[in-house]
């Protein structure tokens, strides 16, 4: 059965800023929402389900938090990207805060398609790119590892590939040693993929750290043993050779992410004539973009283009 949580609030879990080309282009915020009708054994964010450590926000207070990064998404092709749990159980909220704050940056979503077709239809034409967590073909396994059907899943796929271009869609295939990389299971999925015409593929190996994360909120993890590198291989290999394009993420890290971002302030108040001379990052600590230095010139070119704004 299928459980509703629409609202104008969405409990909201965590907010991850400043991701760069990944979980879509560009620089962006991940909103990670509460709830999910699944109950995967493997799940990677069981503390959206049972942690009541949250705050429900409505639109405008989400947009509160991410809106000094907007010089960001609109300068990298960059955005939100609602994650979770699963989003779709809060449509609403997302219709709501794309109409009101999501027309100057791309808005992606991530989700298990186990929802109301209605929800789609309103969220298709406000939505940018979809990335579809596929986790089991078999109808009876995924029941048993999820504790729901894939029918539902199976047929919301099949209708959104209906309605966009297929290259809006990336499925993301959570490889779970024991569950989902046999042979059988892997034959079916590429079958139906290949019937709807969906190409790009994100692999999602197994980690061991999402044990911890059950043990942190007092559950009973399932062991699981981590994909081997040679089997990651062997499946990417088998996918390439059926003519699927496998996502490639470059992950910027620390002094990198730091002098990706200073280069989109620089190039802005270039353009813009913006009086502020971006400098080196001195800063000693783990660098991720969020230094003193790096927030100063950030909020300085928000002031700048505010008052610019007002004076047009």
């Amino acid at each position: 059965m299928m459980i509703s949580v629409q609202s104008c609030k969405a409990n909201v879990g965590n907010i991850t800023r400043l991701r760069i080309n990944e979980d879509g282009p560009g620089v962006r915020s991940i909103i990670f929402l509460c709830a999910c009708p699944l109950n995967c054994i493997w799940c990677c964010n069981p503390e959206l389900c049972a942690s009541k450590r949250f705050k429900s926000l409505t639109a405008e207070e989400l947009y509160a938090y991410i809106a000094k990064d907007v010089v960001y998404f609109k300068n990298s092709g960059g955005g939100v990207t609602f994650s979770g749990g699963e989003p779709l159980l809060h449509t609403e909220f997302i219709e709501n805060f794309i109409k009101n704050y999501g027309q100057d940056f791309s808005v992606d979503i991530e989700t298990s398609l186990y929802t109301k077709r209605e929800n789609l239809e309103k969220l298709i034409p406000l939505i940018d790119c979809w990335y579809i967590d596929f986790k089991v073909f078999d109808e009876n396994k995924h029941l048993e590892y999820t504790g729901v059907s894939n029918e539902v899943i199976k047929e919301n796929l099949r209708f959104l590939r209906s309605e966009i271009n297929k290259d809006k869609i990336t499925v993301t295939y959570p490889m779970i040693p024991g569950y989902n990389t046999s042979e059988e299971n892997l034959s079916h999925m590429i079958a139906f993929l290949k019937e709807l015409d969906i190409q790009t593929i994100d692999l999602h190996p197994y980690r061991k750290k999402q044990e911890n994360k059950h043990i942190a909120i007092g559950l009973e993890p399932t062991v699981i043993e981590e994909l081997s590198r040679e089997k990651y291989q062997s499946i990417r290999e088998r996918l390439i050779q059926n003519g699927f394009v496998i996502s490639q993420r470059t992950f910027y890290r620390e002094k990198e992410k730091c002098r990706y971002l200073k280069e989109i302030r620089k190039k802005l108040c270039q353009e813009e004539n913006i009086p502020l001379d971006i400098k080196d990052c001195n800063f000693e600590g783990r660098c991720i973009g969020t230094c003193p230095q790096c927030e100063y010139e950030l909020e300085f070119i928000n002031k700048w283009q505010s008052k610019y704004l007002r004076k047009e």
